[in-house]
């Protein structure tokens, strides 16, 4: 691995010089205050009872199951491991009822729990044995209807079964990064690992004015943010939170991600192919309903029942002819067998040779007064961003009475690495090769602190004859590059190319009540389409203590 930094400096009198400006190769890097905080948070919480829905049979955990309280007609979701949370200050009578696609619907009364730990819900399989599907033809007869045919008919069912006129929902929603391998940990010297960074969470109510209208440009379609805060009971990395550039600093390989200034609300509800279904979505729905049928393959799995109503499992897989070939995309649709509407879709891109997915969608939505209105979304994709704890250069000096070049790191330089320099370090004046003499790492104060140098000496003779033509010493060391072969830091990254951060980034957005027939409001404080969430003035909320965060749960060990 080669690395190639080009030299600036305009003082050749003073041990240590700040570079003058930016170059081809070597740009200054700004520092950014970065507050780490790690901390655990334990089912025993103060101000909430914890639970987590399992599958009786396999024992496993039951993701995004819905959570309703019965009475208030409200409620929240489990996360992808099956928690949730309902507050301490429910009445103990309080009676809520947790339910999933594929499973029985249960009710419980609060007061079977307990306050402290973590209570287990456990849901019974209520899987049908798939029977024929019969479409009338033409002439009276009849034949079986085909996979392809349910999600077509879904499809143009759409404007049918999802509201067409202005609602509204008030949704718990967060976002966070989670990491996939260890270079972070190593990169940040931290000693536990990495399960939440950067949690961001609030409520938000999401103001449609129908399906007919665009989901984001619309002008009607607005979020209010009643409650946000960026949860420091996680580790909090400053550096992190920037827009995707889709090129460097924050980029999906392979796929591409909308920027929208930071906003990955809207980075969520563009992701909603159900919502966003005459618009682009995501590869390789694309357009849900002029991409999805011709881009892949459907297979009828089976039948499952959800309350009064019996859904049909279809499976799907891209084609390649459509696609890619070096993508793959792959998930689950459920279908009502009594009107065609959605309740489900899974959908998950896979890039070759990696075996997970570079990005996922879990959604689901529900009926409600004879309509189909969201009940929750989940979006995540792989992500890589510039390592900000990256070995470089700082400072580039110049020592004259001793013809050597002095640089220094931002971390300690792997002295190991250095050792074997005369392959690995290479010195050059308008591309013509200097001859170096030796080299030497030293520690050195610098404001109270230990730094890391890297001495280069230039053999004298040859640096006399490259000084002639020159107009002075600063054309002289402007000129000069510097390249380095497979150095290393204290991590065992390669200086100036250490491995970047690999992060899932989630987005996801629990509804907890929905207003029918609800306008938006005239005056009322919105968030900006084009800002973060983080930059967004909070509107004011009347009913706050009502609705609740349902803060991922972590534990040690």
């Amino acid at each position: 691995m080669k690395s190639y930094i080009q030299i600036n400096s305009d003082c050749f009198d003073t041990p240590m010089a700040l570079p003058r400006g930016s170059s081809l190769k070597l740009k200054n890097r700004i520092k950014f205050l970065v507050f780490f905080f790690v901390g655990f948070i334990h089912a025993q919480e103060n101000n909430q009872f914890t639970f987590q829905v399992f599958d009786y049979e396999t024992k496993e955990p039951i993701s995004y199951a819905t959570v309703l309280l019965k009475k208030q007609n409200r409620g929240t979701h489990a996360d992808f491991n099956g928690f949730f949370q309902l507050p301490k200050l429910l009445t103990t009578n309080e009676i809520f009822v947790v339910s999933a696609i594929g499973y029985n619907t249960i009710e419980f009364i609060l007061s079977d729990f307990s306050k402290n730990g973590v209570n287990k819900i456990y849901l019974t399989n209520a899987v049908f044995v798939l029977d024929d599907i019969i479409l009338k033809a033409q002439k009276g007869k009849k034949r079986n209807l085909e996979a392809k045919e349910i999600v077509q008919r879904a499809i143009d069912e759409i404007l049918n079964n999802h509201p067409t006129k202005p609602y509204s929902y008030i949704a718990h929603y967060r976002d966070y990064l989670q990491p996939t391998n260890d270079i972070y940990k190593i990169s940040k010297e931290l000693k536990e690992d990495v399960k939440y960074l950067n949690l961001n969470e609030g409520v938000v109510e999401v103001f449609d004015s129908g399906f007919k209208s665009e989901p984001v440009s619309g002008v009607n379609n607005q979020d209010a943010l009643y409650d946000f805060k960026l949860n420091n009971k996680y580790i909090v990395d400053t550096t992190l939170i920037i827009p995707y550039d889709n090129f460097n600093a924050k980029f999906s390989e392979g796929i591409r991600i909308e920027s929208f200034g930071g906003n990955e609300l809207n980075i969520l509800k563009i992701a909603n192919p159900i919502r966003n279904y005459k618009s682009q979505s995501i590869s390789f729905i694309n357009s849900f309903y002029k991409d999805f049928i011709k881009n892949h393959y459907f297979k009828l799995e089976g039948k499952q029942k959800v309350q009064n109503d019996t859904l049909y499992e279809i499976s799907f897989r891209t084609i390649k002819a459509k696609t890619t070939k070096i993508h793959k995309g792959n998930g689950k649709i459920y279908i009502s067998k009594n009107n065609f509407a959605i309740f489900k879709l899974n959908y998950y891109l896979f890039f070759d040779p990696i075996k997970k997915p570079k990005y996922s969608i879990n959604l689901e939505y529900k009926p409600y007064h004879g309509k189909m209105y969201l009940d929750y979304i989940s979006f995540n994709n792989l992500l890589e961003i510039k390592n900000t704890e990256q070995t470089e250069l700082n400072y580039v000096g110049f020592l004259p009475k001793d013809n050597t070049l002095v640089f220094k790191f931002n971390n300690p330089v792997n002295y190991g690495s250095v050792k074997s320099w005369k392959r690995k370090i290479n010195l050059f004046f308008d591309n013509k090769r200097l001859k170096i003499s030796s080299v030497k790492i030293k520690q050195m104060m610098v404001t109270n602190k230990k730094s890391p140098f890297l001495f280069i000496t230039i053999d004298s003779k040859r640096l006399d004859s490259f000084f002639n033509g020159t107009n002075n010493k600063t054309d002289f060391i402007n000129r000069i590059t510097v390249e380095f072969k497979r150095i290393k830091d204290r991590n065992d990254f390669f200086v100036n190319d250490a491995p970047p951060f690999k992060f899932y980034q989630f987005r996801e957005l629990f509804v907890q009540k929905i207003f029918k027939n609800k306008e938006l409001p005239k005056n009322k404080n919105f968030i900006d389409k084009n800002k973060p969430l983080l930059n967004a003035n909070l509107a004011v909320f009347d009913f706050k203590n009502d609705f609740w965060i349902n803060t991922p749960l972590k534990f040690e060990d």
